[in-house]
């Protein structure tokens, strides 16, 4: 729904994502389907609360998306995109977000992501994983030695 939030994506949204501590089942309100995905405590960070509804800023966005493996990489990456494109995205604050989560094998993806659609990454090359990791879905087959990773 963030995706949708800030026009990173022209799909009608029928099922919605919502990130939470604690685990809940899956509810449909009004025809749309309301999942939960829950994280650890020191995921929980880079949220702003719109009109009582807390939602993901945009950097915080994308390392969900990475860390929960959607939307598939293809639709990240143009979504990615096109919020460059539109100036919503910081690179320096994604990276800040990605050394917050602790996560190499993330700061590996993301590296890829934004280098994949020419925003500089520099800042998460010391945060990458040391071996190869796979990415599916990308369109495209080979591997980057920068950032260790295997894409199909």
């Amino acid at each position: 729904a963030a995706l949708r939030y800030y026009d990173l994506i022209d799909q009608n949204i029928v099922r919605y994502s919502v990130i939470s501590q604690r685990k809940h089942r899956k509810i449909t309100v009004g025809g749309r389907v309301i999942e939960f995905s829950t994280v650890k405590r020191s995921m929980f960070f880079g949220y702003a609360s719109n009109g009582g509804i807390h939602i993901a800023e945009p950097e915080k966005l994308f390392v969900d998306c990475v860390y929960f493996g959607k939307p598939g990489f293809a639709a990240l990456k143009e979504a990615l995109a096109t919020a460059d494109e539109s100036k919503i995205v910081d690179a320096d604050k994604i990276a800040e977000y990605t050394a917050r989560a602790g996560s190499r094998v993330l700061a590996s993806k993301l590296g890829f992501l934004l280098e994949s659609v020419g925003i500089g990454a520099e800042k998460l090359l010391p945060y990458r994983y040391y071996r190869y990791i796979k990415i599916g879905g990308t369109g495209a087959e080979g591997k980057s030695r920068r950032w260790l990773v295997h894409y199909d």
